[in-house]
């Protein structure tokens, strides 16, 4: 049986406000991925633990949960009325399971300009996990993107892509801080589209 993916959608929003999309209230179960996409006009916001993360229109994010940890996004109050949507999936937990079908996930995608607040593709948070992901540039320049640990004492690796390449990535790191995926910030708009392929730990 396909499962939908879950969303939410507030019609001509014109005040801030936010909604939580995962209800964790128990120390049971395993860290999950969940894959969000920004199909609203305005952008999203998301405390995440060790940073807030910036979604912007039409983008997307893979997180990390663990237990005792809800999701919540919020936005701010648009400049005149506009429609606040996303959606969102499980795409992958640590003992390999996933209760999503295929049929209606989406891979991951990242346009724009890349800052230091919105080039995060994926956070898997500061817990012991790993996983492994396939990036593909669309654009038309070089992309390059930077993986690993971000926290005090970690190194990430800077990763270059050609243009029409995909590359296979393991997000990791044995330091302390968060394990993320992320573009380097520049100053031209860039094309990205990944996947999550698996290893999660």
């Amino acid at each position: 049986m396909s499962i939908r993916s879950g969303r939410f959608y507030y019609d001509n929003r014109t005040t801030a406000g936010s909604y939580t999309i995962v209800e964790v209230s128990s120390n049971k179960g395993s860290t999950a991925i969940y894959r969000l996409l920004n199909s609203g006009e305005v952008p999203f916001t998301i405390d995440v633990g060790n940073g807030v993360r910036t979604l912007a229109v039409n983008n997307s994010i893979d997180l990390a949960i663990g237990q005792k940890t809800s999701l919540e996004v919020s936005w701010a109050a648009p400049g005149s009325a506009k429609n606040v949507s996303l959606s969102y999936n499980l795409i992958g937990c640590e003992d390999g399971i996933s209760l999503e079908n295929d049929d209606d996930l989406r891979s991951g995608r990242f346009t724009g300009v890349p800052t230091a607040s919105n080039a995060v593709l994926v956070d898997l948070g500061s817990a012991g996990r790993a996983a492994y992901y396939r990036v593909f540039n669309s654009g038309a320049d070089v992309l390059k993107v930077e993986a690993g640990g971000f926290g005090s004492g970690s190194t990430p690796t800077q990763i270059s892509i050609p243009s029409k390449f995909s590359k296979d990535i393991l997000v990791t790191n044995a330091n302390p801080g968060g394990k993320m995926l992320k573009i380097v910030a520049g100053t031209t708009s860039v094309d990205v589209i990944y996947d999550l392929l698996g290893g999660v730990e």
